[in-house]
């Protein structure tokens, strides 16, 4: 090997270990400022200051990295219970000021009482294997489902198009909290070229909402109760247009709880 291959190879090797140990670094840091703003919104929920702890969970929100689906579920689960927590406390406050002496108005106390019906009606599932939802089969495709009590998913790889779908299904305490779930979905994660969708199946006559974020993943995402489904593609080849098509498809083969 010539003088002038070898400076070339050399060239190389060091281009290949300076790409290699800069994103290793870049994934160091990243993943100890997650956890530094993740440790401090912990301390900070727990001494009950909820704004603070709001804004550090975001911004751990914002170092979880693409394919890390189950952590930033985690997180945003987090938010919305601190978010209901200050408002909580937001409310205790104002009543508290206002003063406990004034009775209510035969007006309110009527508002009282549709409030808690409305709740009483709110749907709550308590099942056992959340597999049981999700089709083990899609468009030729197999799929092995992972199941437990509170969360489920199953994935589906098509190698010819280069596409892999995933469906997850988790418990949220109430429909109220899964619908709030929803929104914050809505706002962080699958932000861009949002619109409502009209479901399928036997989930017909309900609703969902299509986004893609910044990486140009698409997601379907709905509520039941409190479940909370959410359909993801990542895609090489389906065009925009393809997309939504495919993913009301898988929606459409999952079954409702009983």
């Amino acid at each position: 090997m010539s003088n002038r291959n070898r400076l070339i190879v050399t060239i190389i090797l060091i281009f290949i270990v300076s790409v290699l140990t800069y994103n290793y670094y870049n994934s160091f840091v990243s993943k100890k400022e997650f956890e530094k703003h993740f440790g401090t919104a912990e301390k900070l929920e727990k001494q009950g200051k909820f704004k603070e702890a709001l804004q550090e969970y975001n911004k751990a929100l914002s170092l979880v990295g693409r394919n890390d689906d189950q952590k930033r579920r985690l997180i945003i689960k987090r938010i919305e219970e601190v978010k209901r927590k200050n408002e909580s406390e937001r409310r205790t406050s104002t009543n508290n000021s206002e003063g406990a002496s004034k009775l209510p108005s035969s007006n309110e106390k009527k508002e009282n009482s549709n409030s808690t019906s409305t709740k009483e009606l709110s749907v709550v599932f308590h099942l056992k294997d959340l597999g049981k939802l999700l089709p083990d089969s899609f468009d030729g495709l197999k799929g092995d489902i992972t199941s437990s009590t509170e969360v489920a998913t199953v994935r589906f790889d098509d190698i010819s198009s280069r596409t892999n779908y995933f469906i997850y299904v988790y418990k949220h305490t109430s429909s109220k909290g899964a619908s709030e779930f929803i929104e914050t979905s809505k706002e962080k994660i699958f932000n861009l070229k949002i619109r409502e969708v009209e479901l399928i199946g036997e989930f017909k006559g309900f609703k969902g909402y299509y986004g893609e974020n910044a990486q140009g993943d698409s997601a379907l995402y709905f509520s039941y109760g409190n479940l909370i489904f959410e359909i993801l593609m990542r895609t090489e080849t389906l065009k925009p247009e393809e997309r939504l098509g495919k993913l009301l498809s898988l929606q459409e083969k999952i079954k409702k709880p009983q």
